[in-house]
Formats: C-alpha cells, structure tokens, sequence
C-alpha cells in the first residue's frame, strides 16, 4: 500500500513503483468561474505546484505526464474511485510553475451528490483540490525528509475540503467580484 511505499523510500528503498492509486498532494491556489456560450459554468484549478506539501514532498510541474489521463478526464470528489465522477476537465495544461485544468460539473439533475459539491463550490465552502497520479521517477529528499517526485502519471484529480498542500487556496471567482488574470496560465509547448 501507499503508506508501506512510503516508509521504504524513507528507508532508500527505490526499486518498485508504488500502488496506483497513491495520492499525495493537493495544490490548488486559484478557481476561476466562466460560462460556455452553450450556458455551462466553468471552473479553473491549479492542480499542482512544485510547492513543499504536508508530506514534505514536491511534485516537479514539467514531469506530468497526462496521456492516460487526457483519456478519461475525469474529477472525483475527495479520491473516491469507487464512486462516480462529479465532472470532468475540458482542458488541462501546463504552465512554468504549475499544472492546470479547466472542469465542469455533471449536468444538473444527473447526480444530487454532484450538485452538492457545486453548490459547495459555488458558495465557497469548498476551494480546494487534489492530485492522484503514480510516480515515475522520485528521489528522496535527505534535508527535508520527503519524496521528489520528477516524473509522475496523472490518474485523476479531486476536489477535497483538506489539502495536503497549505497554498492550495482558491483566491476568488470572478462571480464574487473578483477579477483574477487567467491570463498567467499561458501552456508551455510540448
């Protein structure tokens, strides 16, 4: 399991790939709320940062590799994978200092529980996601005692009431009054 993977690392340990279904850290700073012309509401998340987590691990923003993912985009709410999905991404990108992604919510009606969790959103009781993703490569951190994640499988990413990370705050929505440049998110060429 995730926990036994992690005490070898501590103890040099390098040699196998940890459980899939490992996840480790959240980082979301930023939720930025648009509309589709089609009337659906957006929502932007910085997924992940080179940020130190609570684990004392940091996740490098150029290792992500998001093939498997970018076939099934899916949101989960606080890594259930034995639940169904609240949404998907419609885009995800990188730029020099983080991961992106820009979700929808289920349609309305569909799922009460996904409803739920937008509404959540929406009133900002909930501004945080989480990452789940199967390490590549890593190193263990001597100094700060965690895991260096260099290149990492995106599996699925969650919105979740705690965060590993401490930075992974939503700022604002734009609804609230809040004019955030989205701008800044510009992709990195592959």
């Amino acid at each position: 399991n995730w926990d036994t993977w992690r005490k070898d690392v501590e103890g040099g340990k390098h040699s196998e790939a940890p459980p899939d279904k490992g996840y480790i850290t959240s980082t979301v700073d930023e939720l930025v709320k648009a509309v589709l012309p089609d009337g659906t509401t957006t929502y932007r998340f910085i997924l992940s940062t080179a940020a130190v987590d609570a684990h004392r691990d940091t996740i490098a923003v150029e290792g992500w590799d998001l093939v498997r993912y970018l076939a099934n985009p899916t949101v989960l709410w606080a890594h259930s994978y034995y639940t169904p999905p609240i949404g998907r991404a419609i885009e995800v990108g990188r730029t020099a200092s983080a991961l992106y992604a820009v979700d929808i919510f289920a349609t309305q009606g569909i799922s009460p529980f996904a409803d739920m969790i937008r509404g959540l959103v929406d009133d900002g009781l909930l501004k945080t996601v989480s990452v789940g993703f199967k390490p590549i490569t890593w190193s263990y951190n001597e100094e700060r005692r965690g895991v260096d994640f260099l290149t990492q499988e995106l599996l699925e990413h969650s919105i979740v009431p705690v965060p590993s990370n401490p930075e992974a705050m939503l700022l604002q929505a734009k609804n609230k009054g809040y004019d955030i440049d989205v701008n800044k998110l510009v992709a990195l060429d592959d």
